[in-house]
């Protein structure tokens, strides 16, 4: 997985580090750009003192990371263009690209606007004014990190969505005074609220990892085993596997009521079948770091894919060329 894709994930779920990182990254940059120019200054017209060429290499190493990642983003741009759509029913271990309708594996509500759905993510922004400039602050965001299930007419699965790329369209957004914070020119934090949602039966387009999810082995031996550990926490249920009456339940009376348990879970199995659908998830293979979730069609997608590819691309060859050419001059 790219190095870029790496800090975006981090970020996703730690904002406060990743932005303490890039703050201190931008200040290097800035005091090191200073230092070029001081540097190139006195070094006169014949050429750059070796503090300076340490500064544009390392330009130069960022260019050409933005010039791979932007090959990335355009080899993502051809996998949702020339991979298959395949049938749940027909789905194999791998990676996988699914169509369908979006159903719930636990039921959510949005947290600005109570939204029922089975994905949200929002976000909370401040309008903060410094001197002559003005900009929006996130002051909080998040989103829902509960499994959501992929149907369509064959059958259905689960879809990871936690390090996922989610692409959707803005369902919500208010901007307006925060409620008890004043009025008026002169009070009032101006505040942002923004939600994205996938409700029930919306459609949804997915890429990623067929893995399994969970094994009925160990499924059933989780289950015996909070049982037996619900068992010896109640006194009175205990009792009735002290066959002999003598206060204590011995190795071979607790050997029973194991047994007793695990035809229980047995039994319970055969009346009522564990829904397969449960077994398998498509998640982000670390390997090859392809996740895709969107409520957009895969023409849409693909040709976002290709804006974003396209604009890395020029980022990144015209900083290598910059560099390069400070470099040989």
């Amino acid at each position: 997985m790219h190095v870029f894709k790496r800090f975006q994930l981090y970020a996703r779920h730690h904002r406060r580090q990743a932005g303490l990182g890039m703050g201190l990254s931008a200040g290097a940059g800035y005091a090191a750009a200073m230092l070029f120019s001081r540097a190139s200054w006195s070094a006169g017209p014949g050429g750059m003192p070796p503090a300076a060429y340490l500064v544009v290499a390392l330009a130069l190493v960022i260019g050409l990371l933005v010039l791979t990642y932007a090959f990335e983003v355009w080899k993502e741009k051809r996998l949702i263009e020339n991979i298959p759509t395949s049938k749940v029913r027909s789905l194999a271990m791998g990676l996988v690209e699914v169509k369908g309708g979006a159903r719930p594996k636990a039921r959510l509500k949005s947290p600005v606007t109570l939204t029922d759905c089975v994905y949200y993510r929002y976000k909370i922004e401040k309008y903060v004014r410094s001197g002559k400039s003005s900009h929006w602050s996130v002051v909080d965001e998040g989103a829902s990190t509960n499994y959501f299930y992929v149907e369509d007419e064959t059958g259905r699965i689960l879809a990871d969505p936690v390090d996922a790329d989610v692409h959707l369209g803005r369902d919500y957004q208010w901007t307006g005074d925060k409620p008890g914070s004043g009025w008026g020119p002169f009070g009032g934090d101006k505040m942002r609220y923004s939600e994205w949602w996938i409700v029930e039966g919306e459609p949804v387009y997915v890429i990623g990892t067929v893995t399994r999810w969970k094994d009925a082995r160990d499924d059933r031996r989780f289950k015996i085993a909070e049982r037996l550990r619900a068992i010896k926490a109640d006194r009175d249920q205990l009792k009735t596997f002290d066959r002999d009456g003598d206060g204590r339940v011995s190795a071979d009376e607790w050997e029973q009521a194991r047994q007793r348990v695990e035809q229980d879970v047995l039994r319970e199995e055969l009346d009522h079948p564990a829904d397969t659908s449960d077994d398998f998830v498509i998640t982000r293979d670390q390997a090859n770091g392809v996740m895709i979730v969107s409520d957009t069609s895969e023409k849409d997608l693909a040709r976002r894919y290709g804006w974003q590819a396209a604009g890395l691309f020029v980022l990144g060859a015209g900083l290598v060329s910059w560099m390069g050419a400070l470099l040989l001059r």
